[in-house]
């Protein structure tokens, strides 16, 4: 069985004015339709698994500080955003794709309205989520590099304004395509979905990968490296064997401890999104020096597919690297946390139970810098 999807249907798409096709889009628009149903169903079904664990995976996130105070802490901040915009990709562009490749055509309204409107979602929170990484890494390298200025800079008003700022950033990035003649979100039926077209604008593609991408990775790497530089010389030189530290040393080398947990954390959510948006960037760049989509249909569906999956990965990499986390995290799954957390203590709904948080837990988290938000 053949899904809608012919030669007839794409010049219909081009006489009402949704979009104009190149070449590539119309080879690819074909191939789209012309799919078996068991294709169309397991492609649909892919991105229907990816949508499911992205809102339930990223609400989870959100649930989770919320209900443990402990999770309350300036960096989680990042993370709760980083979590928000992973949910509204999951929202807002998820499920169109889903049923775009389950029709074998596109479905929506002809006068590319709604393609702008799912283009401009993805795009922003893309956008969003890669400047929130550049954050957690200059988060990160403030709380372990320059301390002092930790305490002073990350207050949880100015952590807010910089959340909000970053989200304003990305607005610059992602309101340019709605207002241009030449390169703007289109529907690419490789990918099953809208978005900004770098082939068609190359101008604008080499500022994005200037501003946005390289300055971004940029900073990112640097932070890391500082990080690991610090955390590894500040390791030799407060040896856990040496019998003859003080308090004051053991103090600092909890604290070293901690902080390397937060980052090991936090940077393989970054390994992650790298994993997921370079092969991305090596598309486009090919696509930009062709003028064309001309690539494999199923390289673009890898495309599109590792798009939801950086939307869909972060929960599970706090639930693998982060204790508190995963123990949060079942909490909530077997219906046991109801009430937030306060204190030393947390109390479980089932059964009344306090459990208390263990002195020396208090003491590592008394000496590290991001103490917890209210």
């Amino acid at each position: 069985m053949r899904f809608a999807g012919n030669w007839s249907a794409v010049k219909t798409t081009l006489h009402n004015g949704m979009m104009a096709m190149t070449e590539g889009e119309k080879s690819l628009y074909m191939k789209l339709g012309e799919r078996s149903e068991w294709l169309a169903v397991l492609e649909s079904s892919i991105v229907i698994f990816l949508n499911v664990f992205s809102f339930t995976g990223n609400l989870l996130v959100c649930l989770a500080v919320y209900n443990n105070r402990r999770l309350r802490t300036i960096p989680n901040m990042f993370v709760v955003a980083l979590a928000i915009s992973d949910i509204l990709v999951s929202v807002l562009t998820m499920p169109f794709t889903a049923a775009i490749l389950m029709a074998g055509r596109w479905l929506f309204d002809q006068k590319h309205q709604f393609c702008l409107f799912m283009g401009f979602c993805l795009f922003q929170c893309g956008v969003a989520s890669l400047l929130m990484m550049c954050q957690v890494a200059v988060n990160r390298y403030f709380c372990v590099v320059k301390p002092n200025l930790y305490r002073k800079i990350y207050k949880k008003r100015n952590t807010l304004i910089l959340i909000i700022l970053t989200w304003v950033l990305a607005l610059a990035a992602s309101i340019p395509p709605l207002l241009m003649k030449k390169g703007k979100y289109v529907f690419q039926p490789g990918k099953g979905q809208c978005l900004f077209a770098f082939e068609t604008n190359v101008a604008f593609t080499i500022f994005l990968d200037v501003f946005y991408i390289a300055t971004n990775m940029t900073i990112i790497a640097y932070c890391y490296f500082k990080v690991y530089q610090t955390v590894t010389s500040s390791n030799k030189r407060f040896r856990p064997n040496n019998k003859n530290m003080s308090k004051e040393e053991k103090k600092q080398l909890a604290a070293n401890v901690e902080e390397a947990k937060v980052t090991k954390t936090l940077a393989g959510v970054v390994f992650a999104f790298a994993c997921c948006w370079l092969p991305i960037g090596v598309i486009d760049t090919i696509d930009v020096f062709q003028g064309d989509t001309l690539l494999p249909r199923q390289l673009y569906l890898t495309y599109g597919y590792l798009v939801f999956i950086s939307s869909t990965v972060n929960p599970f990499i706090y639930g693998i690297l982060s204790p508190t986390f995963r123990r949060e995290y079942r909490r909530i799954v077997c219906g046991k946390t109801r009430f937030v957390s306060t204190g030393n203590e947390s109390t479980s709904s089932d059964t009344g139970r306090t459990d208390k948080v263990s002195k020396e837990t208090q003491k590592t988290e008394m000496s590290t810098p991001h103490t917890a938000w209210k």
